[in-house]
């Protein structure tokens, strides 16, 4: 037994001793980088059987920029095509606006921010792997391929983190963080060709086979909703908002056939020729949850089955739904076909062929910390004819990368022939939209790190860019296809263009009263997988962008400070567009209507030098003449009013009715005549036009007593034959083209 004993305790210490002498010689941990050994100044730990390492010091060794940020305890991380947003304590992390998880949350130790090594690398698109011998990472650099594939929420956990991360960046950009009495820590961060007249995008002149106007769209082909629209023997309009109405014409006599008030307000109306379709916005009250029997004031919902079906949860906010409704004009007596509601505000709509596509942002009230009952924000589809309900669940949502707003936008097509519908849902928000044929395209404000050294240590800075997301449009489907990003932030739909494949986008950076960023104006083409081909960086410094205009082959844009520079750009070689001209004159133009190649009418306002400040005078048309485009010149303009004169012309292009078939134009118009902001008239102006001239031709006033005006104001223009039509909220006046003398007026709304 004696002899056993010490055979053991022999053994014993031959295992002890050759432990004591493997871990004596044991390398320690260490990272290769591209098969050299790096130093770093705080060593990585191994922790959960996971290889940590600090932020900073290891990754400005593979060329990116980090940073910390105190107020959200955030760290951000950049390089030429990824960014990475990564919480403090933390077990996920947004990699270019794509949430990703690791299974060891981030550490701060020693007031330093530890990551996991093979997250950080993998994200930045390199190779890891583990040398258990030699106790080595290997970290093999390779160049980042971009994966443009949506991704869907997959829990509700996911959902809110989403949204909490987003929330914390948006708040500190904005300056009105909510995350108070958390203390920064100091230390964490510490270093260690097709021809000119080309259809794709413009709508020249307005020209059509039918002998009445049309909505002043876009593009040629894709029907832009407006608020008064006519197919000839009706007119369609809307009386403060929440009447809809229905005229009959024929040669300038009218009779009011059809009238209904609704409960919601109503956004857009398309016509054809035998259809009416109507979208409008209604808002549901919360107090529906104590009132059972009426939960939401909306018409004939079928039954309280539906009613509890469609309920949003217990929010302590109300809600909009988007209503489409499609009418059969057979008759006189027009008779619904769809009835329809969609969660979200209408952003909005085109009507191409049968074929209706609807954009809504369904916005979620959402506070970091705040509890959030998931059912009550689910996007819903909602059939008022059969009370049929459709939810879309969590999990079939895709959220757009890049900077996620709260709110989701709902992507609908419906056809108004046979009613059939379909959306999908993405976490995120639409600003302008443009659309042809074939595509739409919706754009987004994002906040992009931007490194600086003008910025205040542990307060990083932002710059905004636009993030572009392409969906393609088939058959009465939209379905996503591709993303991309510039710097910059646009105007409005017009800064938006596709042609011959290329993405076009006009945008402005920096700030008017930051002379250390001023702001500058830029042209970027991109291919169809949105890859910047071409640009013009850094127009007009000092200015910003007024009013842009794709044609073909040519782009026009107008910035504004002190005077109106038009800038002639040919982009015809997409990989090196130029400025051929630049005209400046006194004003500026916030809407530009292509006439032809050679001629572009202006519309925005007067400006003038007053005590040192740039002043806004009187309404301004510009007829501008391109043909030699080094040398544009305004061949002739004329101003209305004084300073402020009035007309929504302005900022929506719906407000022009023209034509140069008909040879005329026409708007609404409030017109200070001689003293400033004092109205001397209320109603439309008309215009004869010709590609390169235009003349004034009269005035209509659908006012008939001074003293009681409201709701005469004329806010659109239409011809049919040889009438004009000015409609107001009260009434509908016909004008004898020729004469210019009124044949009828009728009395449409009390």
């Amino acid at each position: 037994m004696k002899k056993i004993n010490i055979l053991i305790s022999v053994a014993l210490i031959l295992v002890l001793a050759a432990t004591f002498s493997y871990a004596t010689s044991m390398p320690k941990l260490h990272i290769e980088l591209d098969g050299n050994t790096i130093n770093l100044t705080e060593k990585p730990i191994i922790y959960n059987n996971r290889t940590l390492i600090p932020l900073r010091g290891f990754l400005e060794r593979l060329g990116a920029k980090v940073d910390w940020n105190s107020q959200t305890r955030q760290a951000v991380v950049k390089t030429k095509d990824v960014e990475i947003l990564l919480n403090a304590d933390s077990n996920y992390a947004l990699v270019n606006g794509k949430i990703h998880y690791f299974d060891t949350p981030s550490k701060i130790i020693n007031d330093r921010l530890y990551v996991p090594l093979r997250f950080v690398s993998s994200s930045l698109g390199h190779d890891v792997d583990w040398n258990h011998l030699n106790r080595a990472v290997i970290v093999n650099t390779k160049k980042y391929v971009a994966n443009h594939k949506l991704s869907k929420i997959k829990s509700e956990d996911e959902f809110i983190s989403l949204l909490s991360m987003n929330s914390s960046l948006n708040n500190y950009v904005l300056g009105f963080t909510r995350m108070k009495g958390m203390a920064p820590l100091t230390g964490v961060m510490e270093s260690d060709s097709a021809p000119m007249n080309a259809k794709s995008n413009s709508t020249a002149g307005n020209t059509s086979s039918n002998d009445f106007s049309t909505v002043n769209n876009q593009v040629e082909g894709v029907i832009e909703g407006d608020i008064t629209v006519t197919n000839g023997k009706y007119i369609a309009t809307t009386s403060n908002g929440n009447e809809l109405i229905l005229v009959k014409v024929n040669n300038g006599k009218q009779e009011k056939v059809f009238s209904k008030k609704i409960n919601e307000y109503i956004n857009e109306l398309y016509i054809t020729s035998d259809k009416l379709v109507v979208i409008s916005s209604k808002y549901i009250r919360p107090d529906y949850i104590d009132k059972p029997q009426n939960p939401m004031p909306i018409k004939e919902l079928p039954t309280n089955e539906v009613v509890k079906s469609i309920k949003l949860g217990r929010m302590m906010y109300g809600h909009s739904m988007t209503n489409i409704l499609v009418y059969n004009l057979d008759s006189d007596k027009p008779v619904v076909a769809v009835d329809k509601m969609f969660d979200g505000d209408l952003k909005t709509a085109r009507l191409i062929a049968n074929n209706l596509y609807a954009i809504t942002n369904k916005y979620i009230n959402f506070y970091i910390n705040q509890p959030i009952e998931i059912d009550g924000i689910l996007p819903r589809q909602v059939n008022n004819l059969d009370g049929a309900v459709y939810t879309k669940q969590l999990q079939d949502i895709y959220y757009l990368p890049g900077y996620v707003a709260p709110n989701m936008t709902n992507m609908i097509s419906l056809n108004i022939e046979n009613g059939v519908s379909n959306f999908d849902t993405y976490l995120g928000s639409s600003e302008a939209v443009y659309a042809n044929k074939e595509s739409i395209y919706l754009t987004q404000t994002n906040y992009n790190y931007y490194f600086t050294k003008m910025a205040k240590k542990y307060l990083p800075q932002y710059r905004n860019t636009t993030n572009i997301y392409k969906f393609a449009m088939k058959d009465g489907k939209i379905e996503y296809v591709i993303d991309g990003e510039v710097e910059g932030t646009i105007l409005n739909q017009f800064s938006l263009d596709e042609y011959n494949g290329d993405f076009r986008i006009a945008t402005t950076t920096g700030n008017r009263w930051d002379e250390n960023n001023l702001q500058k104006n830029h042209l970027f083409i991109l291919d169809d997988q949105l890859k910047e081909v071409g640009s013009i960086k850094g127009l007009a410094e000092g200015e910003r962008i007024y009013s842009v205009r794709f044609y073909g082959k040519r782009v026009y844009i107008v910035t504004f400070k002190n005077v109106d520079p038009l800038f002639v750009i040919d982009a015809s070689d997409r990989s090196n567009p130029k400025v051929l001209g630049e005209l400046k004159i006194p004003g500026f133009s916030t809407y530009m209507h292509i006439l032809d190649e050679n001629h572009i009418l202006g519309f925005g306002n007067d400006a003038f030098e007053k005590n040192g400040n740039t002043r806004v005078g009187g309404f301004k048309i510009s007829l501008f003449d391109v043909t030699n485009p080094q040398k544009p010149v305004e061949k002739k303009s004329e101003i209305i009013g004084v300073e402020g004169t009035y007309s929504e012309l302005r900022y929506n292009h719906k407000a022009l009715m023209i034509s140069l078939d008909k040879g005329l134009f026409a708007f609404p118009i409030n017109v200070s005549g001689e003293t400033p902001y004092v109205s001397s008239f209320n109603g439309a102006y008309v215009y004869n036009l010709k590609t390169d001239d235009f003349s004034y031709r009269g005035k209509i006033s659908n006012v008939v007593n001074e003293s009681k005006n409201y709701g005469y104001f004329i806010k659109r223009v239409l011809y049919i034959g040889d009438y004009l039509y000015t409609v107001s909220d009260r009434n509908i006046t016909s004008t004898n083209i020729d004469t210019m003398l009124q044949e009828d007026s009728l009395e449409i709304s009390k």
